[in-house]
């Protein structure tokens, strides 16, 4: 009983971490589309976010910590009109995930070693805790604005402030993978980089929703991605297609409509999530989900920046037809360049 009681409590408080930087990512995302509607602009917001973790950064527990609470102390202070400008979000949101990448690692390997938890466990609160924040970002911005959504997020920073210091020596020991180039990884995150990158400028100018609208949106996309589980094994370029006809579907629904969308949206994603990983070459599974996870990333930020200034030279509406052409076109090359058979499926 008291080791299901430590598992449950050890969960939580990670999950209450995540649900921050995600709380944080989806409020200071709506707050620039408020600030600005340049599709650019608001395409470096997620290029920040995903940058360091192509970047040889230091593993720092402690500057980590210190850094993402000071970033939510500037968003805080942006939300109360202390200070302002798209400058400061923008340099908010690269101290955030600085401090997330500096100290992630080792608060991993902290719980997972003084904590009798299989590390599926651990994967399962940071998903919860991803849902979450992305809730009450939707949910609380009705009440208080962006500040009490700030606000909530210094809150749920808190459960984890006891293990920094203990997790700071946990800094050496965390391996740095060495993951080998991987083509496949990148397209797949330049195409989902593109899809999220003006989101919030989408529903906010195209679909004239609210912060609401937004934080359900996400909150339902990552249920879908829950859901996956329980998908059955489809041929490689099935999801990409019905990606693209559910990006063709949206602009045409009504609101809730809309909003239920990203619930297939996150059941295909992290189908073709999977089955990219299954066909990647490497020794062991966490090789190839570091190989997706670090090349992801790079084509993350190469697809925020593409949609980014086609949406400025193009508009909104116009950009998100040839998106989803990309993802059949993606979904065909996979099929047809396979490079070995797929492992069994998850």
């Amino acid at each position: 009983m008291i080791q299901v009681r430590s598992s449950w409590w050890v969960t939580t408080r990670w999950g209450c971490a995540q649900a921050s930087t995600s709380l944080t990512a989806a409020a200071a995302g709506w707050l620039l589309s408020g600030l600005t509607a340049s599709p650019l602009i608001n395409a470096t917001l997620p290029v920040l976010l995903l940058l360091p973790v192509l970047l040889p950064l230091p593993l720092a527990v402690s500057v980590g910590y210190g850094l993402q609470w000071l970033s939510l102390l500037l968003l805080l202070a942006i939300a109360l009109k202390l200070v302002s400008g798209v400058f400061w979000v923008l340099v908010a949101m690269l101290l955030l995930s600085v401090g997330r990448q500096l100290s992630r690692l080792p608060l991993e390997e902290h719980f997972l070693q003084q904590y009798p938890i299989p590390r599926k466990t651990l994967n399962i609160g940071t998903e919860l805790g991803q849902i979450a924040g992305n809730f009450l970002a939707g949910f609380l911005f009705p009440l208080g604005q962006a500040t009490l959504q700030f606000l909530q997020a210094l809150v749920l920073l808190l459960p984890i402030a006891p293990t920094i210091r203990k997790a700071q020596h946990h800094a050496r020991s965390v391996p740095q993978p060495r993951v080998s180039f991987s083509g496949r990884s990148l397209m797949q995150g330049l195409l989902f980089g593109a899809l999220f990158a003006l989101l919030p400028l989408w529903v906010r100018q195209v679909a004239a929703g609210q912060c609401l609208d937004f934080g359900l949106a996400l909150t339902v996309y990552g249920i879908g991605r829950i859901l996956m589980t329980w998908l059955p094994a489809v041929p490689i370029w099935l999801p990409y297609v019905g990606l693209a006809s559910i990006l063709g579907l949206l602009p045409t629904l009504p609101g809730w409509l809309a909003i239920a969308g990203f619930l297939p949206l996150g059941i295909l994603a992290a189908r073709a999530d999977f089955s990219l990983v299954d066909r990647l070459t490497g020794p062991s599974e966490s090789d190839r989900w570091q190989q997706f996870l670090r090349f992801g990333a790079l084509g993350g930020v190469l697809g925020s920046l593409s949609i980014g200034s086609l949406a400025q030279v193009l508009g909104l509406t116009r950009s998100l037809p040839l998106l989803a052409i990309a993802f059949v076109l993606t979904g065909l090359y996979f099929s047809y360049s396979q490079p070995r058979s797929p492992r069994p499926n998850h």
